[in-house]
């Protein structure tokens, strides 16, 4: 009978960890804040900032060995393609002074590249990417929604980066004479980007079709640029 009280004593005890740990586990696990708060957080945030009617269409949360991250997409009036803003759940608090904006400017450099490359005879391209590193100790009303082209104009010099990655739909010509004629076309290029500004710390890769080869164009500014005839530009070719 005693050996009964001790095991039913035994037994109380262990349920009572086991549910004590459960609900520590529960509470550790738990998401700091719902998803349905960081919506409204987002929601309010972006439309307040912006004055643009914003929609958030999914926020994910998952664990990591470091906490909470959220993966929220949203769509913001202006802005054609749909914004992922992924972070620590907490964080959705309080959004970074260029959040939402930077999507716009990419966007905005990424189609003027486009341009730049279509009318410097460089025919069709299969993937670009334009992205500007703009310091967050600039005076720029982000509510009024510059366009990079305006902030660039005003504190281009600024700049910490300007990043053009650019994949062509052609090959790199194989005989020489066709060759310095792209290479020509890659200086007009040059000439282009130093006269709208983006010459200041400025990475360019130029890659043709199947990598057949690849110009990595890299200088601090125009009064640096070390590329002044079709011939210079194969200093800069990685393959």
């Amino acid at each position: 009978m005693k050996k009964h009280k001790v095991f039913i004593i035994v037994s109380i005890i262990i349920c009572i960890f086991i549910i004590i740990s459960a609900g520590i586990v529960w509470y550790m696990i738990k998401p700091p804040i719902s998803s349905k708060e960081i919506k409204s957080l987002v929601t309010k945030q972006v439309e307040d900032r912006f004055h643009r009617h914003t929609t958030v269409t999914s926020v994910e949360q998952r664990w990591t060995e470091n906490g909470y991250y959220a993966d929220v997409k949203l769509k913001v009036e202006g802005i054609n393609k749909t914004i992922l803003l992924s972070r620590p759940s907490t964080s959705f608090y309080g959004l970074e002074r260029y959040d939402i904006i930077d999507e716009a400017w990419d966007e905005q450099f990424n189609q003027e590249v486009k341009k730049m490359f279509k009318e410097n005879g460089f025919g069709k391209i299969k993937f670009s990417v334009a992205t500007a590193d703009v310091p967050d100790n600039l005076p720029i009303d982000v509510s009024k929604f510059p366009t990079i082209q305006e902030i660039r104009k005003k504190y281009g010099q600024k700049f910490e980066s300007n990043d053009i990655q650019v994949h062509l739909q052609k090959k790199y010509p194989e005989d020489k004479k066709s060759q310095l004629e792209e290479n020509g076309k890659i200086l007009s290029l040059l000439k282009d980007i130093d006269k709208r500004g983006i010459g200041k710390n400025l990475f360019l890769r130029i890659q043709y079709l199947n990598n057949n080869k690849i110009f990595d164009i890299e200088y601090d500014s125009p009064e640096t640029n070390p590329y002044h005839k079709p011939e210079d530009i194969k200093k800069a070719q990685i393959r």
